[in-house]
């Protein structure tokens, strides 16, 4: 039997470009499936606040804590977590601490608007450990 490639021949152009296809295709696949079924905030956009907080709901989250004025449609762009208790600033500068959540995890979520409002706002949310 004759090997598919006589030696010193190599695939042709197509087919080396094709092998990454499949890679590629995975590769998406787990960014959409991140999106959904994945705990990721950082540069998720959100066009509503009922949205995110349905969406943490699913996660097992409840907000105990909103600093500055919500305004969306609104971007992650900042999120601390710790279990048990957290510290964190708020954008105007303030210094924030949740402590005694023994058994939970928080996390303090920073969002800046979409509408060309410069406020960014902090949402702490927590969850059952």
């Amino acid at each position: 039997m004759m090997p598919a490639h006589p030696a010193g021949v190599t695939a042709s152009p197509r087919r080396r470009r094709m092998s990454w296809l499949p890679v590629l295709c995975a590769g998406l696949l787990l960014m959409v499936a991140a999106r959904f079924f994945f705990d990721i905030d950082q540069g998720q956009i959100w066009r509503k606040q009922v949205n995110y907080i349905d969406r943490q709901k699913g996660f097992g989250y409840a907000v105990v804590g909103r600093f500055g004025a919500m305004s969306f449609p609104a971007v992650v762009v900042d999120r601390a977590d710790e279990v048990g208790g957290i510290a964190f600033t708020d954008p105007r500068g303030q210094k924030h601490q949740y402590a005694n959540f023994d058994g939970y995890r928080l996390k303090a979520v920073t969002f800046q608007p979409l509408d060309g409002n410069r406020r960014r706002f902090v949402m702490v949310l927590r969850r059952a450990v």
